[in-house]
């Protein structure tokens, strides 16, 4: 089936607009759907409850962190941030792109020593057991992006999206389960078949067989006395003279 898969596109808003639309370019062009609030970016508790249903339903999410930190919650983290922790939280790959210092202009750059400490602590989050790629440009980050999707999805494949008419209707799927079952169940006799023991040549009850054995006996002046002696008898006699004591201990 032609799947495709939904990419999450998180970052700041202002200072990365056009960084991030063209990620979102590139996305839908790799024939992948791009996700994000490019409309109105989250600035409130009710938005932010959107986005959240948007991440939920999305296959991958994708940071892009620069040179500010966002627009903060009342709990006093990013929206960014809270995106980030969300897609965490519910087991998302992840993959951050996070802009070399010297590349970010000064201008995009937060002044409050506040946002720059949280920055500074949301970088180290991000880059804590993940492998970050670093990036200067435009060009850089889009290559990123595509290269580190194209990795992932052969890596960890998700669940993706497929058009309604290449998925088969549920009476189609219950009859393939079905089949699996009664495939399963046979698969399983055919192994106790094989297991068993196949005998061949077996003698019937009424067939005779020439017993020798030794009758040994001992007798006052004479000691002990063996004779050599042959019965025939029927596997059939011989059954019934053994099988009255197979429901005894030996």
């Amino acid at each position: 089936m032609d799947k495709k898969y939904q990419i999450f596109v998180s970052s700041t808003f202002v200072d990365l607009k056009e960084e991030r639309q063209a990620v979102l370019t590139a996305v839908q062009e790799a024939d992948d759907i791009p996700s994000g609030m490019e409309m109105f970016p989250a600035t409130d508790e009710e938005q932010f409850n959107l986005i959240k249903r948007i991440i939920d339903n999305c296959d991958y999410y994708v940071v892009i962190i620069a040179g500010r930190y966002g627009s903060i919650a009342p709990d006093g983290k990013s929206y960014t941030e809270k995106e980030y922790d969300h897609a965490v939280s519910k087991g998302i790959p992840v993959l951050a792109f996070v802009r070399n210092e010297d590349a970010i202009d000064e201008n995009d750059k937060d002044t409050e020593t506040t946002k720059t400490q949280k920055l500074a602590q949301f970088k180290a989050k991000v880059q804590n057991g993940r492998i970050v790629r670093m990036w200067n440009q435009k060009q850089d980050l889009i290559y990123s992006v595509i290269i580190s999707l194209t990795k992932v999805k052969k890596e960890h494949p998700s669940v993706g999206w497929v058009r309604a008419n290449q998925v088969m209707p549920n009476e189609s799927l219950v009859e393939l389960s079905n089949l699996r079952k009664e495939v399963a169940e046979l698969r399983d006799y055919k192994r106790k078949q094989e297991s068993c023991v196949n005998y061949e040549n077996i003698a019937d009850f009424d067939d005779e067989i020439n017993l020798r054995f030794i009758h040994s006996y001992w007798e006052k002046g004479y000691g002990d006395i063996q004779n050599p002696r042959n019965m025939v008898q029927t596997w059939r006699s011989i059954f019934a003279q053994i099988s009255p004591t197979i429901f005894q201990t030996p």
